[in-house]
């Protein structure tokens, strides 16, 4: 992604500002109760980058280990901005309502509902989880869940090229 085309955001007060270097892909509406509780608030909106795209430009992040997963804050105002797991550290998940822009990043998929407060309203158009998606994001005929599903968190699914069409093909 070249310098026009990069994503930039930061937190509620401006001190914490950063670079996204690539789109986020994966987009998310996550409804678990980790993610209410850390945002406080009904729902969060993720997408996945790979960790080295993500630049910080000015302030600092507060890191919060829980449930085996990392989450990082501004230290300046508590503004969360990531989530990470330490098993696959070459990909990081960005709050996509702390870019400057999120208006473009509507969600691919909602999920977690099972933990979905019962007074928000999901939208019908837009394929729900109980938990977290199973099925390749590339492919929808593909079964192969492994693949699909390889790690836990807000964001499951980040795969740039379908490479496991050929273990589904033959299957019936």
């Amino acid at each position: 992604m070249d310098a026009k085309n990069t994503l930039s955001g930061g937190c509620l007060c401006g001190r914490f500002r950063y670079l996204l270097l690539e789109k986020p892909i994966g987009i998310n509406d996550c409804h678990c109760v980790d993610c209410r509780r850390a945002s406080a608030a009904a729902v969060v909106r993720w997408g996945t980058i790979h960790a080295g795209n993500f630049e910080v430009v000015s302030g600092e992040l507060k890191k919060v280990s829980y449930a085996d997963r990392v989450r990082s804050f501004a230290t300046c105002c508590g503004s969360p901005i990531l989530f990470q797991v330490p098993q696959d550290p070459e990909w990081v998940d960005v709050t996509i309502v702390s870019l400057d822009d999120p208006s473009p990043y509507r969600p691919e998929m909602i999920i977690w509902t099972e933990d979905r407060l019962p007074w928000v309203m999901l939208d019908p158009e837009t394929p729900s989880y109980a938990q977290k998606k199973t099925q390749c994001p590339l492919v929808p005929s593909c079964s192969n869940v492994e693949r699909a599903n390889h790690r836990p968190g807000p964001n499951p699914i980040r795969i740039e090229s379908h490479d496991c069409s050929a273990k589904s093909a033959g299957a019936s």
